[in-house]
C-alpha cells in the first residue's frame, strides 16, 4: 500500500478525509483511484489538455515527479505521495 496525502484546501471535495491508502504502481494509478472515489479532483489536479496542473507539485517519498518521470514514477509499497499547492511569490 502507498499513502495518498492532498493539501487542506481540497478537503471539502473529500468529505473532510486528506489521507487514503492505494495499492498502485505508479503516480498516474494512484491519481485514477483517487479520482474514482472523487471525480471532482480530476478537473482540480488536471489541466484541459490532460496534463497534470502547474499549481500543484506532486512529491513521492519528497522527490518532485517532474524530476524522475512523472506520473509514470514508480510506486512501492511504503511510499508516500504528497500533493501540495505551488507557491507563487514575488
Amino acid at each position: 500500500m502507498i499513502i495518498v496525502r492532498i493539501p487542506s484546501p481540497l478537503k471539502n471535495v473529500t468529505n473532510g478525509q486528506q489521507e487514503f491508502s492505494f495499492d498502485a504502481a505508479s503516480v498516474g494509478s494512484a491519481l485514477e483511484q483517487l479520482f474514482e472515489l472523487f471525480p471532482a479532483l480530476r478537473e482540480r489536479f488536471r489541466a484541459p489538455t490532460g496534463e497534470l496542473r502547474r499549481t500543484l507539485l506532486f512529491y513521492v517519498n519528497e522527490e518532485d515527479i517532474r524530476h524522475i518521470e512523472g506520473e509514470n514514477t514508480s510506486l512501492h509499497p511504503g511510499d508516500e505521495l504528497n500533493i501540495v499547492p505551488a507557491n507563487a511569490g514575488g
